[in-house]
């Protein structure tokens, strides 16, 4: 996984949770301080995000949520890494429809991205954001949406999945209210 995931994770986990929580990322990633241009085992998410789940008392599921929203909605590292694509879009909608051109984007120049890829389908009053990753991080995604709707609206968006890959499917469906 790209190393701006764990930047912003080690930002995150002593954002909510000070120095116990810098200290359970380093220890369950070994990484003091991880470069955003590197490249690192997906493993590694995953301990850190069960390493904050155990200190925070939250489901693993819940600590990627909260960092999805953090990501968007708070990282002062991303704000400043990724502020044009921010510019770019006029409100919460424009943002998730150019995901899948912003992650192909911000990973074409990195050997070995295997970023997570979208397609929409716009209802009108709903937009279906369509996930597939061969990670399945579907509560990333959920709050990573909340998470825009901040951003843009003051406000989390609400959705309702309609599939999803931890049961079963092949990709995660969840149709996103504005």
């Amino acid at each position: 996984m790209k190393g701006i995931i764990f930047s912003v994770l080690q930002e995150y986990a002593g954002n909510r949770h000070g120095d116990e929580g810098r200290e359970a990322f380093r220890r369950a990633t070994g990484l003091t301080t991880p470069l955003a241009t590197s490249d690192y085992p997906d493993e590694k998410v995953a301990a850190a995000v069960e390493a904050l789940a155990e200190l925070s008392g939250k489901k693993p599921e819940e600590v990627l949520a909260d960092f999805g929203r953090y990501f968007v909605a708070e990282s002062p590292l991303v704000q400043k890494t990724y502020a044009a694509y921010f510019r770019n879009a006029k409100d919460a909608k424009d943002f998730l429809m150019k995901m899948d051109s912003v992650h192909v984007q911000a990973t074409k120049a990195l050997p070995g991205a295997a970023p997570p890829r979208f397609e929409y389908e716009d209802r009108g009053s709903e937009l279906v954001v369509v996930y597939r990753s061969e990670r399945k991080l579907c509560p990333l995604l959920k709050g990573l949406i909340e998470g825009i709707g901040l951003r843009y609206n003051g406000r989390p968006l609400s959705w309702r999945e309609e599939a999803c890959m931890l049961r079963g499917a092949k990709a995660c469906r969840l149709a996103v209210r504005f």
